[in-house]
């Protein structure tokens, strides 16, 4: 079995992938879910981010935030995307096809 093959003392690689992201927070965030100029959904769950085709289900998920993300918003070309951890250590603005991030503001102090 899979399970089987995993046994041993050798710790998994460092590059782990992710396939599929199951879970939406939406028992206490607001404006957690956008609709996409790709007609793709966006939304964030832990500290991943999920661009979601729901036709097809098929997924592609950023994972620029090393905490958990807590507030999310998309500028009006439907593509960019600004996305903030917890804490105030910053927000990441990236783009929802290519998952690069655009710019990085610093929260530190404010």
């Amino acid at each position: 079995s899979e399970v089987s093959n995993m046994a041993g003392d050798t710790p998994p690689g460092e590059d782990l992938q992710v396939k599929h992201v199951l879970g939406f927070r939406g028992h206490d965030r607001k404006s957690n879910l956008l609709l996409l100029l790709t007609g793709e959904l966006a939304y964030y769950t832990g500290c991943l981010c999920v661009v979601m085709d729901a036709s097809s289900r098929s997924q592609r998920v950023f994972t620029g935030h090393a905490t958990e993300v807590v507030c999310m918003a998309a500028h009006p070309d439907g593509l960019t995307i600004a996305t903030a951890e917890a804490g105030g250590c910053a927000v990441l603005v990236w783009n929802a096809v290519t998952l690069a991030v655009v710019s990085r503001v610093p929260m530190e102090g404010r």
